[in-house]
């Protein structure tokens, strides 16, 4: 039981960090998106928007993690992103804004499936950890009864053995 119970320890340390990237990743992914959408709504033109951490931001989750595998236009967003100083990132095109979604989406779907997966693994560890509690459970009992068996047969062992000696000192 304590095997398994350190083993969930591990595999639920391991989803913390990996629900704690994508939900750090999300954000970014909204605060991008909302801010991209601000700039674009108050504008004419052209705007200068800071994307360069949200990129780097997200391309150490996308690393970080076998989970999301952007595709090739998001990785190159994310890079041109990331790669971009201060203020100095354009906004040209919905591309952006699009790949953006896209990911935000994907990165969504992602986290909904890690938490389906620790919900199941979860519920696969308490079944587990149910039936050796109650293998433990029965096997003292059986382990008791088994004791009381020997007790009672070892008593009537010696009664048997006192009565014989009894007959032969009466004999």
């Amino acid at each position: 039981v304590k095997t398994a119970e350190e083993l969930r320890a591990t595999q639920h340390e391991s989803y913390v960090s990996a629900d704690d990237d994508m939900q750090a990743a999300i954000k970014a992914l909204v605060g991008a998106i909302k801010a991209l959408k601000d700039s674009k709504g108050s504008m004419k033109g052209d705007a200068d928007v800071d994307l360069a951490q949200l990129g780097s931001s997200v391309l150490r989750v996308v690393h970080s993690t076998s989970r999301v595998v952007p595709s090739e236009s998001q990785m190159s967003a994310l890079l041109q992103m990331s790669k971009q100083p201060g203020h100095a990132f354009e906004y040209q095109s919905n591309d952006i804004l699009s790949v953006l979604e896209n990911l935000k989406d994907e990165f969504l779907a992602n986290k909904k499936e890690l938490d389906e997966e620790e919900f199941q693994t979860n519920s696969d560890f308490e079944k587990k950890r149910l039936g050796l509690l109650n293998e433990i459970k029965f096997a003292d009992k059986d382990k008791k009864e088994k004791e009381g068996i020997l007790e009672s047969k070892s008593e009537e062992l010696h009664k048997t053995e006192e009565d014989k000696e009894e007959e032969e000192g009466a004999d």
